[in-house]
């Protein structure tokens, strides 16, 4: 009972750090400005694709033909790669293509869609990047302000490292569902603007919802939860904040998948597993590896990054003594 007393005590006092630096309040605006970019792009990436399908119906028409029956044959698409390595694409049925590419477009961005779409966006670019960050953040500011020595009087070192961790992985919840609950109305607000430019009911495609929201919220909490660990604990090692963040964030932009057992790839190969992909952005393919496998290793590496940490921690006698 004392320890999680002296646990929550130390939470409160972390919160209260975050908050009066601004550093939750930064995160917050950072992550649900993505958000609102992200539901902005496609709104305009309907419009362009409408404005694209009049264009094309206005070519058939100009050449005579049969509006009806080119908008109910199929569209074969066949895609070429280029000499650069990009793909060109040739379409034997262009106002079909652009039909279903409107429809498309205004599906996803139905109310059905709209977290789907903000998780699909944040979950496998920007919260890996952000979140990593962050734990890095609130592992090391006590070590850059030489504030250590004031709280290990006050509580054991554990306790601190603890409270500290638990910060983390409730100010991400705090931070990823507030930012669904704000980017849901801005969705709708963007859904109904758009219905006032483009004939919503002449566009009907079929996307399936293949997952639940359920699961992709529980999938985008597990990866912030993976790379801010993975902060914290290189934070807790090192005591410093620029040197493991420029190399995070060298890992992040800069170095391919490091083979099948990246912390990346397995991501990714879970990704997959839970979201389709259709709106703005498109996950890489990643090279294979089973499911469960790709669930349980990274829960493994969380365990036992924290273990290490932990560990380091203990035998250094800043932890243990106080001497900061």
């Amino acid at each position: 009972m004392k320890l999680i007393k002296s646990i929550l005590n130390n939470i409160g006092k972390e919160f209260k750090y975050l908050v009066y630096s601004y550093a939750l309040l930064l995160i917050f605006t950072a992550v649900l400005a993505l958000s609102v970019w992200n539901l902005y792009l496609q709104m305009k990436q309907a419009e362009n694709n409408y404005q694209e399908y009049l264009h094309s119906r206005a070519e058939y028409e100009k050449q005579g033909m049969d509006i009806e029956k080119a908008l109910h044959a199929p569209s074969d698409v066949q895609k070429q790669e280029n000499g650069n390595g990009s793909e060109i694409e040739f379409v034997d049925n262009v106002l079909k293509y652009d039909y279903d590419n409107v429809s498309k477009a205004l599906t996803i961005m139905r109310a059905n869609r709209i977290l789907t779409q903000t998780l699909e966006w944040l979950s496998f670019f920007f919260f890996p990047l952000i979140f990593t960050i962050y734990g890095l953040y609130v592992a090391t500011y006590d070590f850059k302000y030489k504030t250590y020595r004031i709280k290990a009087v006050q509580t054991a070192w554990y306790h601190l490292l603890l409270a500290k961790q638990l910060t983390v992985y409730l100010s991400i919840l705090a931070v990823v569902v507030v930012t669904l609950a704000l980017s849901y109305p801005v969705g709708l607000f963007f859904y109904r603007r758009i219905s006032g430019n483009i004939p919503i009911h002449d566009f009907h495609l079929n996307v399936p919802m293949e997952h639940h929201v359920l699961w992709q919220f529980l999938l985008s909490l597990f990866i912030c939860f993976l790379f801010s660990t993975l902060g914290f604990c290189a934070g807790v090692v090192f005591q410093r904040f620029s040197a493991p963040a420029i190399l995070f964030v060298v890992y992040h932009f800069l170095i391919p998948f490091l083979g099948k057992y990246d912390l990346r790839n397995m991501v990714a190969v879970l990704g997959h597993k839970v979201f389709s992909f259709y709106g703005n952005f498109q996950l890489v393919k990643p090279v294979a590896v089973p499911v469960p496998l790709a669930i349980v290793l990274p829960i493994v590496f969380v365990i036992v990054c924290t273990l290490a940490a932990y560990g380091i921690a203990m035998k250094q006698s800043k932890y243990v003594k106080g001497h900061f």
